[in-house]
């Protein structure tokens, strides 16, 4: 055989292979992700592919900064299985257009998306011949595989929702997963424009897997505060009054499978209690969205929800009232402390939402997606399921059981910030 004739044979050959490429999306992490080990595994060449929004409309400082910590961290991470991670920053849609326009036969790799705009970015993939897709689910607590109900059953309220599969028990439904141990935290080589958090911010950590895995390890074993959690969740202050995992969460950089397995560890080797159950509930409420926005789509966008609620007409002024709510600047001084808070820092606690939630709505009667459409900019854990989950629930169009529920936010002001020292500082000056 000529030898020229077989090396142009193999180079043909090569050419003809399929090409590994993971692409990221809200899974920044090595661990707990059937993607990347899929990809590892089957001993091919890997790329890796991020595509970042760089609309300010819809990502703000606070999170693209973190974004950018977190996608620093993954790509030292998979220096060492000798990956690329190219983060590919544009109008996303038009980014994925440009990047399939190559026609590289590509094998990809992802966590499959459920919300609107995650669909669409799948459907340009799917739509490509040279493409071949491998889907999988590491996003949920429950593989919607091992639900006890198909998603068209999905309970309309979280009680049915959370009894149904307690009822199975979660330690079954969720099945093994166990975390890798802890990343090293290693030195960011890129150049980032990190923004200097507020030296009173409730959540001043950087992104990335290695930290998320230093927070929870920090939660549960070190300070033991999970023990605390049902008593000190409403706090306004501090980082100790959650567990500040969900912009971590958000993005991916830890699962919830991953926490669930940290939490059961901690309840076999140091004790269970009603404190260390409630965080679970809480990755159950989180969980619920998922499947509430897996069940009903893009109706949850709409001004009447799920419910298809009848909405009122906004009031003459609501450009001008929403500007005095985002700002802070609405009288209500409970209001205009967590709105401040968040505008500064990118976080606010699961009270403070509440209640501007429920003041957005009730009290200025503007349409709750302004105040969803806010949160998806400025909170540095939006996570598409529960922002606009919660928001529909608190505006009554969603899967609130109870029909106009309304804060009170001076009597919810005396019951959790009944010195005024959150008040307080975000107020002054």
């Amino acid at each position: 055989m000529n030898p020229c004739l077989g090396v142009i044979f193999v180079h043909l050959y090569k050419s003809m292979q399929k090409e590994n490429v993971i692409w990221f999306r809200n899974d920044l992490r090595i661990s707990n992700n059937a993607a990347v080990n899929a990809a590892i595994e089957s001993g091919q060449e890997t790329q890796a592919i991020y595509f970042l929004e760089n609309s300010t409309q819809k990502i703000g400082p606070y999170r693209k900064t973190f974004l950018l910590e977190a996608l620093e961290s993954l790509k030292t991470s998979l220096i060492k299985y000798s990956i690329t991670l190219n983060v590919i920053e544009g109008n996303v849609i038009d980014e994925i257009e440009r990047f399939l326009s190559q026609k590289k036969p590509m094998r990809v790799f992802t966590n499959k998306g459920y919300a609107h705009d995650e669909v669409e970015q799948e459907l340009l993939f799917a739509a490509e011949k040279h493409i071949e897709m491998a889907f999988y689910d590491d996003g949920f607590l429950i593989s919607p595989l091992a639900l006890p109900f198909e998603i068209k059953d999905l309970p309309d309220t979280f009680t049915e929702f959370r009894k149904k599969l307690e009822k199975i028990g979660l330690d079954r439904l969720v099945g093994e997963h166990v975390p890798n141990s802890h990343l090293s935290i290693s030195e960011n080589s890129a150049q980032i424009d990190t923004l200097n958090r507020h030296p009173k911010s409730a959540f001043p950590f950087r992104g990335g897997e290695s930290a998320a895995l230093e927070r929870l390890h920090d939660y549960l074993w070190n300070t033991r505060n999970i023990l605390r959690y049902k008593e000190t969740r409403n706090g306004l202050l501090g980082t100790e009054y959650s567990s500040k995992l969900s912009p971590w969460l958000a993005c991916g950089c830890i699962s919830p499978q991953g926490i669930y397995a940290e939490i059961m560890k901690f309840e076999r080797e140091v004790e269970a209690n009603e404190s260390t159950y409630w965080l679970v509930f809480e990755l159950l409420w989180r969980e619920y969205f998922r499947y509430v926005m897996l069940k009903y789509g893009s109706k949850l966008f709409l001004p009447g929800g799920i419910k298809e609620a009848k909405t009122e007409t906004e009031p003459n002024n609501a450009n001008q009232l929403f500007d005095t709510w985002t700002n802070g600047r609405t009288g209500d001084d409970f209001v205009d402390a967590n709105m401040r808070e968040l505008k500064q820092t990118g976080f606010m606690s699961n009270r403070g939402r509440q209640n501007v939630a429920s003041y957005l709505v009730h009290q200025l009667k503007l349409d709750w997606r302004r105040g969803a459409y806010y949160f998806e900019k400025m909170l540095v854990d939006y996570d598409v399921f529960s922002n606009w989950g919660n928001w529909a629930y608190l505006a009554g169009v969603g899967n609130d059981p109870r029909e106009n529920r309304v804060f009170n936010t001076q009597k919810q002001a005396e019951m959790y910030d009944a010195d005024k020292a959150y008040r307080k500082y975000w107020l002054q000056g």
